[in-house]
């Protein structure tokens, strides 16, 4: 098919009950466009030179558009768009376009492409735009451009977005989704966040000494959704960045909700789901499979960290290698875990614990607070309401393969301070029986089998 020019762009067709319908012979002119939206998907119509309507969509669609769209410069457009000389329906190819940022610790990579934008009047551009090749560049050689999409400002709007550079920006892009469905609110392709002297990409690949784009390798990084991060009313990079060190390492399937910033993980990390208001988080590789609740924040994840899900509000834990299949409930934050600990099952406002490694199986009441076991192979124990500040501990000290210290309640009523916390030693390890640890009427601890007081 040969096109000898663009003339304009057609409007909608629609039926008697207003479904969009394509055009018909007789409503286009060879040489113009009609564009439908129909089911939320853009497809275009021309006439060929056989007299005969065409169509395209998706990145056929946007290959046509950019066969036909005006060559021009980021400043000419500016021209035109400030002089209020556009051409409504008509499509720019911006052919200068580059990612600038003025915010601290962020960089560009300086990787080109062109940005496709349609005028929708004479002095307004449609935010919806499109990706192309740009002329003579060989870095996105293997990407499907054509397939990506875009949210793009001709403004370098400094209220809006904080990363805007007002003299020397080319617009903001603060939506991309690439063809692997890594889609983040700002152009990923391009941005680099510093950290420990380092500049890494959104999905960096660390290898040979030399940090590139895990994204182009849609095999083993795709699926990646970031929220928007907005601070001081502001569009802001929101610095989360995935660290891998092997091109054959994952990362993928991932979900962050608005406002989740200043995470890194390790290779391996995918199929994560993270709520509003995560930030600051560290996760090492083989982290995958996890849900966070809302506001979770400044936890540190050790290596294999897999298949666990937390409340709302959990922050400042300190998890060891190894610990997986947790269930963690709301506002539980300051905890620290050795290696080996799984299968936890905590209450709401669980907060300060400390477990010695290879923990497993304990079940905690709501509001507990300040409580440390200073055994390893812990399982079974429950800790009811109020109970806070307490020292967990065995008089028999050996470890014979995984001798649990097991089945052991801590009633409410038990506590020590922040600044004292409570001793409590329990006599043997591996029990079968139920052991509770009370206070009597008169204050005093007790450690007994609550069947021995039944005659």
């Amino acid at each position: 098919m040969t096109q000898k020019h663009i003339s304009h762009l057609k409007s909608n067709q629609v039926d008697t009950d207003g479904n969009p319908i394509a055009p018909q012979p007789e409503d286009i002119l060879y040489g113009e466009l009609a564009l439908n939206y129909a089911d939320g998907v853009e497809t275009l119509y021309t006439k060929n030179d056989n007299d005969e309507i065409v169509s395209f969509s998706n990145s056929e669609y946007v290959e046509s558009v950019s066969e036909h769209s005006v060559l021009i410069t980021y400043d000419e457009l500016k021209t035109l768009r400030d002089a209020g000389t556009l051409v409504a329906g008509r499509f720019y190819r911006i052919t200068d376009y580059e990612f600038t940022t003025v915010q601290e610790d962020t960089s560009s990579a300086g990787h080109v492409f062109d940005v496709i934008v349609r005028a929708d009047s004479t002095s307004v551009l449609n935010e919806n735009a499109f990706a192309t090749w740009h002329e003579g560049d060989t870095y996105f050689a293997d990407a499907h451009l054509n397939a990506w999409e875009l949210k793009y400002c001709l403004d370098n709007d400094t209220s809006r977005f904080a990363w805007a550079g007002s003299t020397n920006g080319r617009g903001i892009i603060f939506r991309l989704k690439d063809e692997w469905g890594n889609d983040c609110p700002y152009d990923f392709k391009n941005c680099l966040y510093t950290l420990d002297s380092e500049d890494y990409y959104t999905f960096d690949c660390y290898t040979d000494s030399t940090h590139s784009d895990h994204s182009l390798n849609g095999a083993y990084c795709y699926g990646n959704v970031m929220g928007e991060y907005v601070s001081s009313k502001k569009r802001t990079l929101n610095a989360n960045v995935f660290k891998n060190t092997s091109k054959a390492e994952y990362c993928y399937a991932n979900t962050f909700g608005v406002g989740c910033y200043s995470n890194t993980f390790s290779g391996g990390c995918h199929s994560n789901t993270f709520g509003v208001g995560c930030y600051s988080n560290t996760f090492s590789g083989g982290c995958h499979s996890n849900t966070f609740g809302v506001g979770c924040y400044s936890n540190t994840f050790g290596v294999g960290f897999i298949y666990h899900t937390f409340g709302n509000s959990c922050h400042s834990n300190t998890f060891g290698n190894y610990c997986d299949s947790n269930t963690f409930g709301n506002s539980c934050h300051a905890n620290t875990f050795g290696s080996f600990c799984s299968s936890n099952t905590f209450g709401n406002h669980c907060d300060s614990n400390t477990f010695g490694n290879s923990c497993s199986s304990n079940t905690f009441g709501e509001n507990v607070r300040g409580t440390k076991t200073a055994i390893n192979y812990v399982k079974n124990c429950r800790i009811d309401n109020g109970v806070f500040y307490i020292n967990l501990t065995c008089e028999d000290t050996t470890e014979s393969g995984k001798n649990y210290l097991q089945n052991v309640q801590i009633v409410k009523g038990v506590s020590g301070t922040s600044s004292t916390p409570l001793k409590v030693v329990i006599p043997d390890r591996n029990l079968s029986y139920e052991t509770k640890v009370a206070r009597n009427s008169s204050g005093d601890l007790k450690i007994y089998c609550e069947a021995d007081l039944i005659n």
